[in-house]
């Protein structure tokens, strides 16, 4: 009996569908893919790379055409003794195999790169010479591999071994290996995804200072937007203006025109002074000197914009780089104005675009708006057509610096890759986000269970390693109210995007639907902190209180002479699992804190001396007195005639009497 052939199509998540721009498909009788099978192809359907290239074009099948290369030469290594083009062939089949073969959920072609990524790792780490294929098959080099990799990578292993296992005709022999290290290996990943340990917040001290200067460089942009805008397009359309006499000499000369026919345009210095005051002053302050100096700050002003976004959205860092000038939408929504960034996600999507919105802030706001003045300038001249284009551009240099004499290669610009450049013109703010040991004491309170001092990246007396999705994080943890953030002035910077979310996203908002199934799963995040921020907070505000606490919860936490706080800090693990699970929960209120974690009508009535009495209150002293002290200068202000006098000033009496009855005036 002949077995009939099965075609397999390539079946990496793409939004373009079009069969005819698609790689060819695969016939199970075929054997290993020829030479010439077509792996990719451009927008004309022309194939532009095959299997036997040692570059995979799949830019045409990426989210907005963002560029993806499949550079099977990162394979190559320096032992001459090793034939590189086997090792670059086998990986090849096991990238193809996943593509096309595996009948999983698909991959998206971004997806498809870490996994070369990861056989580059496999590669170095002595696999090329045993070769890719023989050394997934081999148990003793799994094993000093998984001892010698990261987590991280260790789920791309495993997720390997279970792709290729599942095909049916498969083009490699690799199989998985045995039940016990195999289990081994899946619980290393586990363990990975499933902890909260991935990505640190960026502590209190070090984010305030950051939001500081990000608004700080943008507003002093923006104050000098329409000179900025102007430099852009007068530099882009005029490669002499701005060049010393000399330079454009030579710029004359490579164009072929005569001395006697040649119109100079001003130096540098002489352009600047007619921007304007202001705009000089800005110039002076970061020592912009020349065209490529300016060029070099539009490109940092450009990663401070981005910097912005990504701490005032929550959103991750290819999400900003893929949105459009027309981003930003504001909307009323229950008479508070709020910011709406409208882009697009393929995160738990499969790779699939679709519709995501985040809620922000008014300083988000600015850095859009700056965004679109640079926009604006660079796509004058660059003759890039079409509505709604990238919000900030990318190959910057190319744009505005095309005359650099003595100098080579293009400069990066933040949209390409890095988050920002530690030496270039805001360096030296970045530099200052040194770790200090009130930052390491912090991180200990927010997350206990790990070894701060120890930490690869993060060590004291040096700079914050700072990442993207550290940001992500942190808004998420001290947006809420749970009370972790202590310093006012970052209180005051995040309570503008918490009240919007909170008005957005409320139940019963029609809009709040919309974002939902418009796929922003940062509320999903935001939401998920929560009991991670309720248990530092609880643990510092009430466990590791100096003062003596009092309310239902707070006289039961002082029980036997404190050490009911120390039976409770002494299995920190147990307590952490109880707000986790959600069985547990703490908020900051006026007077101290709330364990109730249930609907309190008396709350949304403003009824604040119902905390008094309250089992699951936590009443702070010094607390107490200082809202005693507002409640009585309201009451002198209210007349005493009023309903809202006889209000308040019952509520003054009840917490009066409580504060006489806890520092033994009242006994």
């Amino acid at each position: 009996m002949v077995n009939s052939a099965i075609t397999y199509d390539w079946s990496v998540d793409t939004d373009n569908t079009i069969q005819d721009l698609l790689p060819d498909r695969y016939t199970s009788t075929s054997g290993r893919p020829s030479p010439n099978f077509v792996v990719g192809r451009n927008l004309e359907a022309k194939a532009i790379s095959h299997f036997k290239d040692n570059t995979w074009n799949w830019s045409y099948y990426t989210s907005r055409g963002v560029r993806c290369f499949l550079d099977f030469k990162i394979l190559q290594g320096s032992n001459k003794s090793i034939d590189y083009n086997d090792v670059m062939d086998e990986a090849k089949l096991i990238i193809f195999s996943i593509s096309w073969l595996s009948p999983d959920e698909n991959l998206s072609a971004t997806t498809t790169l870490f996994y070369l990524r990861f056989l580059k790792i496999i590669s170095d780490f002595g696999g090329a010479e045993l070769g890719l294929i023989n050394a997934l098959n081999s148990e003793s080099f799994i094993k000093k591999v998984s001892k010698g990799i990261s987590p991280h990578f260790i789920t791309y292993l495993v997720s390997l071994y279970g792709k290729l296992n599942r095909i049916v005709h498969s083009v490699v022999d690799v199989k998985p290996p045995r039940k016990r290290l195999l289990d081994k290996l899946k619980k290393i990943s586990y363990d990975h995804y499933t902890s909260h340990e991935q990505h640190p917040p960026v502590p209190s001290r070090i984010y305030l200072y950051l939001l500081a200067e990000l608004n700080s460089i943008i507003s002093e942009a923006l104050d000098v937007k329409a000179s900025l805008g102007k430099m852009i397009t007068d530099l882009g359309e005029n490669k002499l203006l701005g060049q010393t006499k000399s330079t454009q000499d030579k710029i004359f000369i490579k164009d072929g025109v005569p001395f006697g026919k040649r119109s100079y345009e001003p130096i540098w210095k002489v352009y600047v002074e007619k921007q304007g005051s202001n705009m000089v002053e800005l110039i002076n302050n970061y020592k912009i000197s020349d065209r490529v100096s300016f060029t070099l700050y539009i490109r940092d002003l450009l990663d401070a914009i981005n910097l912005s976004l990504l701490a005032y959205t929550g959103a991750r860092k290819v999400e900003i780089f893929n949105l459009k000038e027309k981003c930003l939408v504001t909307k009323v929504i229950n008479n508070k104005t709020v910011y709406l960034i409208e882009g697009e996600t393929s995160k738990l999507n499969k790779g699939i675009v679709r519709r995501a919105v985040w809620v922000t802030s008014e300083d988000a706001a600015h850095a859009c708006e700056l965004a679109k003045v640079i926009a604006f300038g660079l796509y004058k001249f660059s003759g890039e057509s079409g509505e709604n284009k990238r919000l900030t551009p990318i190959g910057i240099s190319r744009m505005i610096h095309q005359h650099r004499e003595g100098r080579k290669g293009d400069i990066p610009t933040g949209a390409e890759g890095r988050l920002f450049n530690p030496n270039g013109i805001f360096g030296c703010k970045f530099r200052a986000m040194v770790v200090s040991e009130v930052d390491m004491k912090e991180l200990a309170l927010i997350d206990p269970f790990r070894d701060w001092p120890s930490h690869k990246k993060i060590k004291l007396g040096e700079p914050w390693p700072l990442t993207a999705h550290q940001f992500r994080r942190s808004l998420a943890l001290y947006a809420s109210k749970s009370g972790l953030v202590t310093l006012p002035a970052l209180r005051r910077q995040l309570q503008h995007i918490t009240d919007r979310m909170a008005a957005y996203y409320s139940n019963g908002n029609s809009s709040a639907i919309n974002i939902i199934g418009g796929g922003n799963d940062f509320i999903d995040d935001y939401i998920d902190e929560q009991p991670l921020s309720q248990f530092a907070s609880y643990v510092k505000n009430v466990l590791m209180s100096d003062e003596r606490l009092f309310g239902g919860h707070g006289n039961w936490i002082n029980k036997a002479d404190g050490t009911q706080k120390q039976i409770i800090l002494g299995d920190r693990q147990r307590l952490f699992e109880q707000f986790k699970n959600r069985e547990k929960a703490y908020e900051v209120t006026l007077l101290g804190g709330c364990t109730s974690g249930l609907p309190c009508k008396e709350k949304a009535m403003k009824n604040i001396a119902a905390c008094l009495d309250c089992t699951g209150s936590v009443i702070d002293p010094e607390r107490l007195t200082r809202v005693i002290n507002s409640q009585k200068a309201l009451v002198n202000k209210l007349n005493p005639s009023s309903v809202e006098y006889r209000t308040e000033g019952a509520d003054l009496k009840l917490m009066v009497q409580y504060q006489d009855r806890i520092s033994g005036k009242g006994e």
